[in-house]
């Protein structure tokens, strides 16, 4: 009795919490619409869709070896995903949801008593027939705009479509309690794994609202990417509902208890290699500790680095590349918790690291190496999250510091992952160690009849902005005698490197304006055209020949072309005549 009222009362309290949520939303006169309209479920049928979210982590509450209970949480979840059906397909694909679920009443029904009942024999053979024909027509009657909705439909129609033909073949030979256990399985299953996807869907859904919810009072979460965790956090819940319609299909097959025994026997019983015994259970055991503080590891790691986000312009406030250590520990932690638990001696685990040894000295001594400058760059904190750096050829932004090799998204948007003994053996450039300041220098040419000190003035105005900055001052200084201009140097800061291109863009837009207005002069390269001779085939359409385009030179230039045309008059060129155009 206590365990039903706290189950219930969790329901009530996880509904009125998503209720409120959401009313909050809806107040959000900017952004709540938009919001809304990301979720499918919850904006529309609230209630419905809470309590498929929840009735799958409830259920874990009472005693799961009893069929009925098994089959009143079914019959909760198919309700409530059936209001969720209605709401978001087309009308003819509830119909078709609504004769499953009809059959899957009928069947289940029947499975809470075991005796043999052949006058039922014929209603089980009409249900499977007409879910396998219902089935068979989803490739043509179902359509979806999410792929992975309709493979995992397809790839569930072929393995119910399994159980239920089994099943008529098994009742057209008379084997009525197999084809009973396989058409159950089969109905049971099929409208099982719908909820369970839904429910998956639900619980993704309550994450992005709580997600968005927070965004403006919590600066955490405001920092979130949102798709990112949805991808971390539906491996566990996909995992969880996996393991719900296993335990379901179990049941309905009656190898609930035969399964359990197998595998208890097999994980506890202590086997021996040489003199060393061990069981199966402690090996799993210690492997999926390991691997739970794995991701424990990294998701420590992904939120702390969101975390840095949120003080991207103050690097004493970010956690950076101490999010290795962080990283480390946990791991070491983990290490340590599942030898204890698996009841691993501690005299094997140096066995193991002294094999290990061995192997670093034939062939890992480069992993090593970046192992050991991981842990280095973690203490001295040469660069941390969020900086801007050069590495050699590469330049980009620091995504992540990790144990072997760190990752920067350079600045075309791809992401390069550089080993850790690189960062140390090689030069770095590190823009943002102590502060995001960053200097632009710019080189202006002017023309030689420009007034100097105007165009000294005129760019001193252009600096005068309010994202360059007063300390350190701008400088306008003559930097060259060039062949056709004077060129001076610029040199301005501006407080944050993000903003580069752009007030690069910007000062060098206002200059040229400012020039052009005031009459400053931008040289540029001059090149003159001198045509020693033209191809016959050129002169016989009308073009001017040679005497004529000595007329069309400058004339402090016609002495050294009549030169160079006598020139030619003794040493004609040997070329094709398509070759004397110039």
């Amino acid at each position: 009795m206590f365990t039903t009222v706290l189950a219930i009362l969790i329901l009530i309290a996880c509904f009125v919490s998503v209720d409120l949520t959401m009313s909050k939303i809806e107040k959000d006169k900017e952004y709540g619409k938009i919001i809304l309209e990301r979720v499918k479920y919850l904006s529309k049928r609230p209630f419905p869709s809470v309590m498929v979210a929840a009735l799958p982590l409830v259920f874990f509450m009472f005693d799961t070896g009893s069929v009925a209970l098994l089959t009143f949480f079914m019959y909760l979840l198919v309700i409530f995903s059936s209001i969720l059906i209605h709401l978001a397909f087309p009308r003819r694909v509830f119909l078709r949801w609504l004769v499953l679920v009809a059959v899957f009443a009928f069947f289940s029904i029947s499975n809470l008593y075991w005796e043999i009942a052949y006058q039922e024999r014929i209603y089980f053979q009409l249900g499977n027939l007409t879910v396998i024909y219902l089935l068979w027509q989803i490739p043509k009657k179902f359509k979806s705009n999410d792929k992975s909705e309709i493979k995992f439909l397809l790839s569930l129609r072929i393995l119910t479509m399994t159980f239920l033909v089994m099943g008529v073949i098994a009742n057209v030979f008379a084997r009525y309690s197999l084809a009973k256990l396989l058409s159950v399985a089969g109905v049971v299953g099929f409208i099982h794994a719908i909820t369970l996807y839904l429910f998956i869907k639900v619980i993704m859904e309550i994450i992005y609202v709580i997600v968005e919810n927070k965004r403006d009072s919590d600066a955490f979460t405001s920092y979130m990417h949102f798709q990112g965790i949805q991808d971390r956090i539906r491996g566990f819940f996909t995992f969880l509902a996996i393991f719900f319609w296993i335990n379901m299909l179990l049941h309905n097959l009656a190898l609930s208890d035969y399964v359990q025994e197998t595998l208890t026997q097999f994980l506890t019983k202590e086997r021996l290699l040489g003199a060393t015994a061990f069981t199966f259970g402690s090996i799993l055991l210690f492997g999926g500790l390991i691997y739970g503080a794995y991701v424990l590891a990294n998701n420590v790691a992904y939120f702390a680095s969101l975390k840095d986000q949120q003080y991207a312009g103050n690097r004493t406030k970010r956690l950076g590349s101490s999010i290795l250590l962080i990283r480390l520990a946990v791991l070491i932690v983990g290490f340590i918790i599942a030898a204890t638990a698996a009841e691993i001696p501690l005299d094997k685990v140096t066995i193991v690291l002294g094999a290990l040894s061995v192997g670093i000295g034939f062939g890992l001594q480069t992993i090593i190496n970046n192992l050991v400058s991981g842990v280095i760059l973690a203490f001295e904190r040469p660069i941390q999250i969020g900086d801007d750096i050069e590495v050699g050829l590469n330049s980009g932004q620091v995504k992540e510091v990790g144990i072997r090799a760190s990752k920067i998204l350079s600045y075309d948007g791809a992401e390069v992952v550089i080993p850790n003994g690189d960062l140390l053996s090689q030069s770095l450039i590190n823009w943002t160690l102590s502060d995001k300041r960053r200097r632009i220098e710019l080189i202006i040419g002017v023309g030689y009849n420009s007034d100097m000190q105007k165009v000294k003035t005129l760019i001193e105005e252009v600096l005068k902005r309010d994202k360059i900055l007063t300390t350190p001052m701008p400088r306008v200084l003559m930097q060259n005698f060039n062949e056709s201009s004077v060129d001076f140097r610029v040199l301005f800061w501006i407080e944050s490197m993000d903003m580069m291109l752009e007030m690069r863009n910007e000062v060098m837009n206002a200059i040229f304006e400012s020039f052009k207005e005031n009459k400053i002069e931008i040289p540029f390269p001059k090149r003159d055209l001198y045509v020693k001779s033209l191809p016959e085939e050129i002169t016989e359409i009308g073009l001017p020949k040679k005497d004529s385009t000595s007329t069309d030179l400058p004339a402090e230039e016609t002495d050294s072309a009549d030169l160079l045309n006598k020139e030619d008059k003794k040493n004609p060129p040997k070329t094709d005549p398509e070759d004397n155009l110039h």
